[in-house]
């Protein structure tokens, strides 16, 4: 038997190689519809496959701290993910609304710092007209649309149960809202790297590398569990038939969770 992290990082690139396959299929076929649910999937998978290659990069160097801010930001992506397309009837209604708040977000940003982004972005004022434009009509096209729904998504602790499946709700809990702690540099995550009594840093925090949740057994696998969503949701929203494939390797992947409590 080999080591366990192996055998899961082995069967992460197969993952990996899969979805790269999948989204070539996808490049391949003809007269695509178009949709803001096809344009949302498509950058959940194309930004998963990237984040997913420097997750495995940061495991093989056990740098574990922070391959768990890839995955606290993973997550999210699997909770939007999960928000948007579990009700089919909803997903280009939530697909709107995703492009409009991350355009809005950006307008709100280029204007509370406009002076600044001058300095190394001369034509930036010409960028925050069109955002302008650009958010003023889509949320008048969504009211035309959707008359009397806010264009506004609910915030990402509702988006997790709103969908009504249970593990994401525990995911928020356990990996969202745990790793904030590692994103925020809380002190409840920081004391794990000082010594209290002679208030000075530790050179090994063995509170992180002894700690289960912050095994990169653990990590590799609750992030496959993102991925596979994302990938099965891209299959289903181009009706690409990858499916058989696709469940084939996620037996695997349930079968690897033994593989956790080995040392």
């Amino acid at each position: 038997m080999g080591d366990p992290l192996d055998e899961l990082i082995n069967t992460s690139y197969e993952l990996l190689r899969l979805s790269k396959e999948v989204m070539h299929s996808c490049r391949l076929k003809k007269n695509k519809r178009i949709s803001a649910s096809r344009l949302i999937i498509s950058f959940f998978l194309r930004r998963a496959q990237e984040t997913f290659e420097a997750f495995l990069v940061l495991l093989r160097q056990h740098c574990v701290v922070d391959a768990s801010l890839l995955l606290r930001s993973f997550a999210e992506v699997g909770i939007n993910t999960a928000y948007i397309f579990y009700e089919e009837k909803e997903k280009e209604k939530r697909s709107l609304q995703y492009i409009i708040e991350g355009d809005d977000a950006q307008r709100r940003l280029i204007a509370s710092n406009i002076e600044a982004f001058k300095e190394f972005d001369p034509a930036i004022e010409s960028r925050s007209r069109q955002l302008k434009e650009s958010v003023r009509q889509a949320k008048d096209d969504f009211e035309k649309n959707f008359p009397g729904v806010s264009s506004s998504l609910p915030p990402i602790n509702q988006r997790a149960t709103q969908t009504g499946i249970n593990i994401l709700d525990s995911f928020y809990n356990q990996v969202y809202r745990f790793y904030s702690n590692v994103e925020h540099a809380s002190m409840f995550f920081g004391r794990n790297y000082v010594d209290e009594k002679k208030c000075e840093p530790l050179e090994n925090p063995k509170d992180i590398t002894e700690s289960p949740l912050f095994d990169p057994k653990v990590l590799l696998f609750l992030f496959r569990i993102i991925y596979f969503e994302i990938l099965k949701a891209f299959n289903n929203e181009y009706k690409l038939n990858w499916e058989k494939k696709i469940f084939e390797l996620y037996k695997r992947h349930e079968s690897e969770y033994s593989l956790l409590k080995k040392r």
